[in-house]
């Protein structure tokens, strides 16, 4: 017989917090790169604790809403279940007691350990794009000066390659401190995975590329495939890309590079002038704007400083919603969903004091890569 349990929804008294909290974490996910079913299911098992695919459905019908579409398709819930979380650990999958086929999931209960994980895939990703820069540099530097046909952009190509490799490795370094304060915070010995948090910045050999603009290519290539700036979508993570290299463009010259309608750039420049990742000017005696990426570092350090930031801002209404339930527990302690929301209030709080540490290390890198 399979085990009963208790009503999927949340009292009526607490679907207010529910409602308030899983939009914050949404919020908090589409600021750091993640889409939001994900950020809907990763709410959903956060504060439910042990959900079936079936039952993830039934609460998305009634907790996602897009345009006039309610609910996440079953295929996006699989995909999603059968994802990176799974992979790493962090999503679990059990067996329901009393049956052979039907299956829950949740996620690791231990903050440390799960973002410890993150934190280690992190750094995974930056040290794969340091790698891929450092080939592409090195590569670069080999161009004979005789087959350079626009030395003013071969010296801002090198320029710029220098800003990207320096933003990197401070990012890595955020990354690596980020690992020791929960290795040094948390209350259980977790094995260390050098496989994970060690890795050489030398490049496997890859074919050799003699021309300035292939591997300008190559290099926007690498930047568009890495997680790291998967907070944009690839066509915009594209013009970015352009802007690392070129540093200044109008929408002409995005438009003869990139092959995208002037519409889809003028909604890839928006986006980008949105999270202050490049600034518009009128150049004397041009009516177009110009738009310009100035500092390649301190912009996209800012942008990952005021994700943290805004995550952050929400630590008093935390407190506040703790305090409520606190005041209220002897009315509300056996009502469906009591528990779980205080569990998940406090996880988020404790989980502040690390994003407190995160972004004061954060502030540091920026000021380094102002200098």
């Amino acid at each position: 017989m399979v085990k009963k349990k208790k009503s999927l929804f949340f009292d009526d008294k607490l679907r207010k917090f529910e409602k308030e909290l899983l939009d914050y974490f949404v919020e908090v996910g589409l600021e750091k790169g993640r889409n939001d079913i994900d950020s809907h299911i990763l709410g959903y098992l956060m504060l439910h604790q042990n959900l079936t695919q079936k039952q993830i459905r039934e609460l998305s019908r009634e907790l996602f809403i897009k345009n006039t579409k309610r609910g996440i398709s079953n295929g996006s819930i699989s995909a999603f279940l059968n994802g990176i979380y799974s992979k790493i650990g962090i999503l679990k999958k059990d067996k329901v007691e009393g049956s052979n086929y039907l299956f829950e999931y949740s996620l690791s209960r231990h903050i440390s350990r799960s973002t410890l994980e993150s934190t280690k895939i992190g750094l995974r990703i930056v040290n794969d794009y340091i790698s891929s820069v450092h080939q592409i540099s090195n590569l670069l530097s080999k161009i004979s000066s005789r087959d350079i046909i626009d030395l003013d952009f071969y010296n801002l190509f090198v320029k710029r390659m220098d800003e990207i490799l320096k933003f990197t490795k401070s990012y890595k370094i955020i990354m690596e401190k980020s690992i020791n304060y929960h290795e040094k915070n948390s209350n259980d010995k977790i094995p260390q995975d050098k496989s994970s948090i060690t890795k050489n910045d030398e490049v496997p050999e890859k074919k050799t590329i003699d021309d300035i603009y292939s591997l300008e290519e190559e290099l926007i290539s690498e930047t568009v495939k890495t997680p790291l700036f998967q907070f944009l979508k690839a066509d915009y993570i594209r013009i970015m890309g352009y802007f690392i290299t070129r540093e200044k463009l109008t929408q002409k010259e995005l438009k003869e590079l990139t092959g995208f309608s002037i519409g889809h750039i003028s909604q890839g420049l928006k986006k980008l002038l949105e999270l202050e990742l490049i600034q518009s000017y009128k150049e004397h005696g041009k009516r177009q704007s110009t738009y310009i990426m100035k500092s390649i570092g301190y912009s996209l350090m800012k942008r990952f400083l005021g994700a943290i930031q805004k995550s952050n801002a929400f630590k008093p209404n935390l407190i506040e919603i703790d305090e409520k339930l606190e005041n209220r527990k002897k009315e509300w302690q056996d009502l469906n969903g009591y528990a779980q929301i205080k569990a998940f209030v406090e996880e988020r709080i404790e989980m502040m004091n690390y994003f407190d540490f995160l972004e004061e290390t954060m502030v540091i890198e920026l000021i380094r890569l102002k200098e």
